[in-house]
């Protein structure tokens, strides 16, 4: 069983290969005490906190996430502009290059031709695709089945996937430039509403494009490609929305008239659910078994949720991804008038400020230099160092409301590109939270970088050095590389009921 995992972002696509093999774990036994943990090779002993014990019994459905061999890995950045480029790992090696791809369908047609397609076997196809879609909204709360293996039966002229040289006619409205792509130019014959007549869930999902006007339409825009590409695979789509609809309305409602909660389903969804699946998913697999937790995804795109008995109770990003931490081009919490201020004052249109607030913001607006977090930790002069501060800070705000909300915290966990690898953002907000028991261990929260980084991408999930404890304090603090791409196969394989 193959499957290919499509993260598209409003400017990239991030993909995994996997195989699927299905293996038995020995689950562990409490009364051989000489069984050490997965965690850092921590020993078992009677002075194991309670918190952490180590499950008994792994449900045999969570193992999958451990038989899911990992056999290319790669990304596609800056799609529509003239600095895009790709890199990518299979058993083969390494490879990057650079090449115009004009929008999500020419580079998801470069993936799967050009990158995965030519180095399978010939006996080997891809038998699932699943997707990444930010915003589910209220109509899609579970993973969705866009398609089934029987794709054959219908009335529908399928071009075999190999075929690199078709020609287009209906990708041009989802173009994200109009730069020029020789070296790239898949195209596929139908139309638009050729493709929503065979698949109606699609017409569904491009209704939810406003709610995430940034990442909804290329997340859609690839799944159509993938759709054409590679008609007798399984497509499923996963949420990121999910992971939230627990929240409870007292939570989730803005006080806003009630009307238009009740008519247009304006409340707070929440991002990031993937991530959060899969570092929940993790922590069971591990044994640990926390009853209050504070998660943070700290990455270009930031939010932090508070998980109680396994559920999301609050999250910080609202009815769109703008809402919440400071991110990398993003306000985040801000005095909703300010839209109306610098309206009249600087007279711009609405799509202008909606500009502002989502690409020129954030870091890159204060620091007035780059949005990348490395840079700004070099950088000496006083708007870069500003800008982490803001960062920080605002971080450490919404960890004090959500330790409120939750009565206390048993564990706080950092991921995310910044969330795991800047031991500096994480010592610094850490800094200010003594009151809750936490305090780092230096050379732990140092050396989880470290880990990280030497870890091979290929291969399948190792547990020991995805998640790195680095407290020395009573509450618990950890920095665990996420998986999306890896939750998301994981998930296709559970709503196809593959065991």
């Amino acid at each position: 069983m193959n499957i290919l995992s499509i993260n598209s972002g409003s400017s990239s696509v991030k993909f995994a290969y996997f195989k699927y093999i299905k293996k038995t774990y020995k689950i562990i036994d409490y009364k051989n005490i000489k069984i050490t943990s997965c965690i850092n090779k921590t020993k078992i002993d009677d002075n194991y906190s309670k918190k952490e014990k180590l499950s008994e019994n792994i449900p045999a459905r969570q193992t999958r996430l451990l038989s899911l061999n990992r056999l290319y890995d790669g990304e596609i950045e800056e799609i529509g502009t003239s600095f895009s480029s790709y890199n990518y790992e299979c058993i083969n090696g390494k490879e990057n290059g650079k090449m115009n791809f004009k929008n999500h369908h020419s580079a998801i047609s470069f993936i799967i031709n050009e990158l995965v397609h030519k180095n399978l076997n010939k006996d080997e196809k891809i038998d699932i695709v699943v997707h990444r879609f930010v915003h589910g909204g209220n109509v899609f709360i579970k993973p969705l089945i866009v398609s089934n293996k029987n794709l054959k039966d219908k009335k529908y002229n399928y071009n075999n996937y190999n075929n690199k040289h078709i020609k287009d006619k209906s990708f041009n409205s989802h173009s994200v430039n109009s730069a020029n792509n020789k070296n790239n130019d898949t195209e596929i014959i139908t139309t638009d509403n050729e493709i929503y007549s065979n698949f109606p869930d699609l017409e569904k999902l491009a209704r939810l494009n406003e709610l995430a006007p940034l990442h909804n339409p290329s997340n859609l825009l690839g799944l159509e490609t993938t759709i054409k590409l590679i008609p007798e695979a399984a497509e499923v789509c996963i949420f990121d929305t999910s992971f939230h609809s627990t929240i409870p309305d007292y939570a989730s409602i803005y006080p806003l008239p009630i009307e238009y909660y009740k008519k247009y389903g304006i409340k707070k969804y929440g991002f990031h659910g993937i991530s959060y699946a899969f570092i929940s998913n993790i922590l069971k697999l591990s044994g640990y078994n926390f009853k209050k937790m504070i998660l943070c995804h700290l990455g270009n795109g930031a939010s932090i949720v508070a998980v109680k008995n396994g559920k999301s109770i609050d999250t910080s990003m609202g009815y769109t991804p703008l809402e919440g931490l400071m991110m990398g081009t993003r306000t985040g919490d801000i005095d909703p008038s300010l839209s109306f201020i610098l309206k009249n004052k600087l007279k711009l249109s609405e799509e202008e400020i909606y500009c502002i607030y989502n690409k020129k913001s954030g870091l890159l607006g204060i620091s007035q230099k780059t949005y990348d977090v490395k840079e700004l930790l070099n950088n000496l002069d006083y708007n870069s160092k500003l800008s982490i501060k803001m960062f920080c800070y605002r971080i450490i705000k919404y960890i004090g409301a959500y330790s409120a909300a939750l009565n206390g915290i048993d564990a706080l966990i950092f991921s995310g590109g910044i969330g795991e690898n800047s031991s500096f953002v994480r010592q610094e907000v850490c800094n200010n939270l003594s009151y809750l028991g936490i305090k780092l261990n230096k050379s732990k929260n140092s050396d989880a970088v470290k880990i990280f980084n030497n870890s091979p991408k290929l291969k399948t999930l190792n547990l020991e050095n995805s998640i790195i404890k680095i407290n020395s304090g009573k509450t618990t603090v950890m920095a665990i590389k996420t998986d999306e791409e890896l939750m998301m196969a994981e998930n296709a394989l559970k709503i196809l009921k593959i065991n």
